[in-house]
């Protein structure tokens, strides 16, 4: 979800992020470090340069960069391997310091994802290489600033050309499962998925993803529901029955913006999953040193056809919901207290909590 992304300040990526990764991966010492950094000296853009291709090859991504007139390298960067934010400010820092002038005193690093500023890092150069050498973290985040202010990269001295639009693909196996129930205990069917995203720009994407089916077991799964609300989930039999051989799983354009400082948005439209199409927005306020944000949602959408092609039922509603949102900091616990109408036209509130670990691994519960 946009707002999951948005509660969690560990994070910042267009894509799914890749496994958690361990501090006993560290960052590479650089090869003639010392007359990079000379050479460095003597030229602004070769320092730009260098930046550019040592946080690539760590997978940081910059995006700005220019040296300021305080004395303060100033960059923009976005990332998706990295789920903790002290972690890739670390290395980034590691990776400039071995390449960057000794005239240069302080680093300030801009977050950025979808073309959206998520928070400013600036630190002192020699307070992180004094308590970083002994480990003494607690001492250097005394000495380091962060906030959500505008940053001035987009007016930074250097500026990576960016060809747009782009597309980005990948294969992988995916696992659809229906488990218990008295047809039998397991049933399920492996497809292979072709991910897709075609980034127009940094902020308006469209993704999609086409599975095609190789081995399933569905044939004698026969339970159909018998409930007499709309039927928005409960044909779940039905879907997976038909489209078992090919189906599309979603289909959507994104876009992206912040209109203010603490106001993060999305607008959909397309083939938002598995049973239903449409279009909607998503709008979170989230005050940048809090530890709780409210959001809203709106969606008007209709009922996908069996198959999970592009055909459609009869079924259409609107469905939106209020949401308040709270991150207990000690336990690291997220509360949602959510209110508003469902797919099924009913109305009510659902009470959600939930925990995530380092791993990505979710563990919660919720009742409505």
């Amino acid at each position: 979800k946009w707002e999951q992304f948005l509660l969690s300040t560990d994070r910042g990526y267009y894509k799914g992020r890749d496994p958690y990764v361990p501090k006993s991966d560290p960052i590479k010492k650089i090869k003639n470090a010392e007359v990079i950094k000379r050479l460095n000296s003597k030229n602004r853009e070769y320092l730009y340069l260098t930046a550019l291709k040592y946080l690539q090859d760590n997978k940081i991504y910059l995006q700005s960069a220019e040296v300021s007139e305080n004395g303060s390298l100033d960059i923009s960067y976005s990332q998706s391997k990295y789920r903790s934010v002290p972690m890739v400010t670390g290395r980034a820092i590691k990776i400039l310091d071995q390449i960057t002038p000794d005239n240069i005193d302080a680093f300030s690093l801009t977050n950025v994802n979808a073309d959206i500023e998520l928070h400013t890092i600036k630190i002192d150069r020699d307070s992180f290489n004094k308590f970083e050498k002994f480990n003494n973290y607690e001492l250097l985040s005394k000495t380091v600033s962060i906030d959500n202010q505008p940053s001035p990269r987009k007016a930074h001295e250097f500026q990576p050309k960016v060809i747009l639009p782009t597309h980005i693909w990948k294969l992988s196996p995916n696992l659809r499962t229906q488990i218990g129930g008295p047809d039998g205990f397991f049933f399920g069917d492996l497809a292979m998925g072709l991910h897709s995203e075609f980034l127009i720009q940094k902020n308006f994407s469209i993704v999609s993803k086409v599975s095609v089916g190789l081995i399933n077991n569905l044939d004698e799964l026969k339970l159909a529901s018998d409930s007499v609300l709309p039927h928005v989930r409960t044909d779940i039999v039905k879907y997976l029955k038909q489209s078992k051989d090919i189906h599309v799983d979603r289909m959507q354009a994104n876009y992206f913006f912040k209109p203010t400082k603490n106001i993060y948005g999305k607008i959909s439209a397309g083939y938002l999953e598995t049973m239903f199409a449409g279009f909607g927005f998503e709008a979170l306020y989230r005050p940048f040193e809090s530890n709780y944000a409210v959001g809203v949602e709106a969606w008007r959408v209709r009922q996908r056809s069996y198959e999970m092609l592009f055909d459609f039922r009869d079924y259409k509603t609107t469905t939106g919901h209020l949401t308040f949102y709270y991150r207990e900091p000690r336990s690291n616990i997220l509360l949602k207290l959510k209110g508003g109408r469902y797919l099924a036209e009913d109305s009510g509130v659902t009470v959600d909590f939930s925990r995530e670990f380092k791993s990505g691994f979710v563990v919660g519960a919720f009742f409505s």
